[in-house]
């Protein structure tokens, strides 16, 4: 075990709130990154996170981690378990036969009905090249907005404003019901 580990294993058994903030600090962002790429949904990351850093909090000060390994190492099946556990609480999805999507659509795996299929696909439509773009990197890949910004040469906070401004287009086209946009009507 690393000597960092010693002494902040040692200060988590003594009942230190500040080690326990310690230890959060430096596992948390370590934690939801391994959630986001085992395809958790960002949203949820830091709820699993959490679930993960109490119970290994919980499993120090009960002298579960016997220093075999170094934390980072220790904390991996806790956080396949916990991963595990939220996959198991999460509804099934409706299978589709693939032969019944369009070619360019065999990502979709699942549908509620085929009419939401062809309203999402024609809502996205609607969308521009870079609104789309945003929501397949964001929702699709679970790519982070400083990821995103590094990809597209913005800055974070720049990405921020264009998936929200892009998620309110795909919600407007949503509501339109296949209706294009106002600015992309012929005029009478």
């Amino acid at each position: 075990m690393a000597t960092g580990d010693d002494d902040l294993v040692a200060r988590i058994r003594a009942g230190d709130e500040d080690a326990a903030s310690l230890f959060d600090e430096r596992f948390r962002a370590r934690i939801e990154r391994i959630a986001r790429h085992r395809g958790v949904p960002s949203a949820d990351c830091p709820d699993i996170a959490q679930l993960v850093l109490t119970d290994a909090i919980r499993q120090i000060q009960g002298g579960l981690f016997r220093g075999a390994a170094s934390l980072t190492t220790w904390l991996y099946p806790i956080i396949s378990g916990k991963i595990a556990d939220y996959r198991r609480r999460q509804p099934r999805a409706e299978l589709v036969p693939l032969e019944s999507l369009a070619s360019d659509n065999a990502a979709l795996l699942t549908k509620p009905s085929s009419d939401d299929v062809v309203w999402v696909r024609q809502a996205l439509a609607r969308l521009s090249a870079e609104e789309q773009l945003l929501l397949f990197l964001h929702d699709r890949q679970r790519h982070t907005l400083q990821e995103i910004g590094r990809l597209l040469r913005l800055k974070k906070s720049a990405v921020g404003e264009r998936l929200a401004h892009a998620r309110e287009h795909f919600r407007q086209a949503l509501r339109d019901g296949g209706n294009p946009p106002p600015s992309k009507r012929l005029k009478d």
